[in-house]
């Protein structure tokens, strides 16, 4: 009998000291984590906004005058496309949008000409009034492709400087506008930054 229970008792021990190990191990995986950047996210990646989970599909660079900043496609778990952008990994906001038909947006392209020959000026959409807050040119260089697409852009936010609306000319001369908000970037957690740091289970 005393066998059977010294027995039981080094068992027990054991499987305690697996566990502690196995949390010890853990905790040292989150704690890594914390290591990864916006700058490590690449395809394949997996990101946490507000609690929802999304995948990184793709990553491209914006490239002007010097400056860069850098997009990626984000897909949720009903296939919902978003575009999450930044300038570096210090940012303290970061840019997430949706892609929304151009002619929804209250502007021509006329009109597009003169705010960025003024710099100044509004546009409305979905009954919000946005304001001017950049139009340039950039080189688009999506899903790392060395062949630069170059574009001119519109950036337009709301008076609080949450809400965003962004339109873009290509030299096609076609339009694409996005629309969506500026969000603190300590409301975005990286679960795992590409394919590349796949946990192996």
């Amino acid at each position: 009998m005393k066998f059977l229970l010294l027995v039981a008792t080094v068992v027990v021990v054991i499987m305690l000291f697996k566990s502690l190990r196995r949390k010890k191990e853990a905790e040292i995986d989150e704690a890594e984590s914390y290591d990864w950047t916006l700058g490590d996210l690449g395809p394949g990646g997996v990101i946490s906004i507000l609690g929802t989970d999304y995948l990184v599909e793709q990553r491209s660079l914006y490239a002007a005058d010097g400056a860069e900043w850098h997009e990626v496609k984000l897909v949720g778990d009903e296939s919902e496309v978003w575009w999450l952008t930044w300038e570096s990994d210090e940012d303290d906001e970061l840019s997430l949008t949706q892609e929304i038909e151009f002619h929804s947006v209250g502007v021509t392209p006329k009109e597009l000409e003169d705010l960025a020959d003024e710099g100044v000026g509004e546009v409305e959409y979905d009954s919000e009034t946005y304001h001017l807050d950049e139009a340039a040119e950039a080189d688009y260089f999506e899903g790392g492709s060395d062949d630069g697409r170059r574009q001119y852009y519109w950036d337009f936010v709301d008076e609080h400087g949450v809400k965003t609306l962004g339109i873009v000319l290509w030299e096609s001369r076609s339009y694409d506008a996005y629309a969506g908000s500026n969000i603190p970037a300590g409301q975005v957690d990286i679960l795992r930054p590409n394919d590349e740091d796949d946990d192996d289970d």
